[in-house]
């Protein structure tokens, strides 16, 4: 299995001599309270760079780490951890996070182009599992409620809408995860480049004081699809953290240049 690789500041950097023996190299493991101390990567400074871990081809096993249904053979795995002020309660959090029209004209660092790129061209909430069937943002409660919501969204690197599964749920007072899937297989022209629910995440945040919050996003790509990019990954995942700090996503440094 190969080992994963840390961001911080933007430049990928290798942790083999770090991780040697390390059970946290196996695998992601988010700050469940449980297992708080060890969660993996750990934050990062607060309203600074998340931390980014990269994994590829590995196996998350059953039940472990409280990952939700982020199971099996994977072939890109990007775990990202950081902390930012934000809100005072659970509730604006997920207000926040339901507002999938503010989602639309993200921008993200392509490394292809070498310059900054939107990432969503349209994006908005639905009523149900039907791209026709569009809506105001979701409530806080909804985003509370464990749920399945559904969104559209048009990635400017695919053709057509697609169709995202949401579950977010409050564990407690100072939690809310997120889950999502695409439902729809993600197309350019003709080709797949990703069929259906090959595109899973997990969103964790926690309340750690009084308007500060931990965030700690596991994306994965599921094994059998094309070869995935790692910066790409980890630049897109970067454009939402940086929506949830209300930070501009086109701030620089990019996370991985």
């Amino acid at each position: 299995m190969r080992r994963p690789i840390l961001a911080r500041t933007g430049a990928l950097a290798a942790l083999a001599l770090l991780l040697v023996g390390s059970s946290l190299a196996a695998r992601p493991v988010p700050p469940c309270h449980a297992l708080q101390a060890k969660a993996f990567p750990a934050y990062g400074v607060v309203d600074g760079p998340p931390a980014v871990a990269v994994w590829r081809d590995i196996d998350l096993k059953d039940g472990a780490g409280c990952r939700g249904a982020l199971r099996g053979r994977m072939e890109l795995v990007v775990a990202l951890a950081g902390r930012f002020r934000g809100p005072r309660s659970i509730e604006a959090m997920a207000q926040h996070f339901g507002a999938i029209s503010q989602t639309q004209g993200l921008r993200y660092w392509s490394v292809t182009d070498d310059d900054w790129r939107t990432l969503l061209s349209e994006a908005f909430a639905l009523a149900g599992p039907d791209v026709g069937r569009r809506r105001s943002d979701f409530s806080a409660a909804e985003m509370l409620s464990g749920r399945a919501l559904h969104s559209a969204q048009r990635d400017t690197r695919s053709t057509d809408l697609n169709l995202v599964r949401l579950v977010g749920r409050r564990v407690d007072a100072q939690r809310l995860v997120v889950e999502s899937a695409n439902v729809t297989p993600i197309r350019f022209l003709f080709v797949v480049l990703y069929p259906s629910e090959a595109l899973r995440a997990i969103h964790v945040l926690d309340q750690l004081e009084p308007g500060l919050w931990g965030y700690y996003a596991v994306s994965t790509v599921r094994s059998g699809t094309l070869e995935s990019d790692e910066k790409s990954f980890i630049n897109r995942a970067d454009a939402f953290y940086r929506f949830l700090a209300r930070v501009p996503s086109d701030r620089n440094p990019p996370l991985a240049p």
